[in-house]
């Protein structure tokens, strides 16, 4: 749709936006009571500053939060390329194929199109597994669900680049997007429980820390594809998992012997 219907779409997507303004506006209400709202929250903007970095800078000494904050930025290094690196590696060298292999008058795919069908079946496994899956590893321990959900967004991200075969890379999206749903339930959790009950909040606040930087780390991964090759990349991005995997071993041990 974005490459063939490009202004429908996103008038659509406007659209869908402003009913939901609609919705928000007129239907929901809101449920804090009056009494409960502080009276006045006006603090100079220097002491907020203040107040906010100090509190960081405390959080960040503690060794294990430290630990976990860098490994969840290497961990997201390969889930965010399939927004960045994986959209110009597929454009760039996967070839237009039949959807069903040896037929080749079946449905004809762009390697636009095939993006696109590789982003819907990530979607699609997430809403269909995100409910099984999680009640099924409801029993792992979050050391082997934090571990294994690096390795396998790491590892299906990097299996991407030995192959151009659609349903091969429908395999590789299934195994990034089993790894993507593993680590879902466990993100904040370890914080929860983790965190002094009189600062949870302060902690919860700079766990966010982990998508800022690794927003700001995972585009490197296109700069860097202007003068290395493609298998060059995806194994940057599987180093990437394989040190966030050991960082959270690392992190677990700590713990439980802190």
């Amino acid at each position: 749709f974005f490459f063939q219907y490009r202004q429908l779409l996103l008038w659509t997507c406007a659209t869908v936006l402003f009913l939901y303004f609609i919705t928000i506006y007129f239907i929901v209400s809101e449920t804090l009571p009056d009494r409960s709202k502080p009276k006045d929250v006006t603090i100079p903007l220097k002491s907020a500053f203040q107040s906010k970095w100090s509190g960081y800078r405390f959080i960040l000494k503690d060794r294990i939060f430290l630990i976990y904050v860098i490994a969840g930025i290497c961990s997201l290094f390969p889930v965010m390329q399939l927004d960045l690196y994986l959209p110009v590696y597929v454009i760039e060298n996967v070839p237009t194929q039949p959807l069903v292999p040896y037929l080749m008058d079946s449905f004809q795919l762009t390697s636009q199109s095939i993006f696109g069908w590789l982003v819907g079946f990530n979607g699609l496994l997430f809403v269909i597994l995100i409910l099984p899956v999680t009640n099924r590893l409801k029993h792992w321990s979050e050391k082997r669900l934090f571990v294994m959900s690096t390795l396998l967004a790491g590892g299906g991200t990097f299996l991407v680049g030995w192959n151009n075969n659609i349903w091969f890379l429908f395999g590789c999206t299934l195994i990034f997007t089993l790894g993507e749903i593993m680590r879902t339930p466990v993100t904040q959790s370890f914080i929860g429980h983790y965190a002094p009950e009189e600062a949870r909040g302060q902690y919860l606040a700079a766990d966010s820390l982990q998508n800022t930087l690794g927003k700001s780390l995972a585009p490197l991964a296109i700069y860097a594809s202007g003068w290395i090759a493609p298998l060059g990349i995806f194994t940057i991005i599987l180093l990437f998992a394989i040190i966030g995997a050991c960082l959270y071993l690392q992190l677990f041990r700590l713990y439980s012997s802190a």
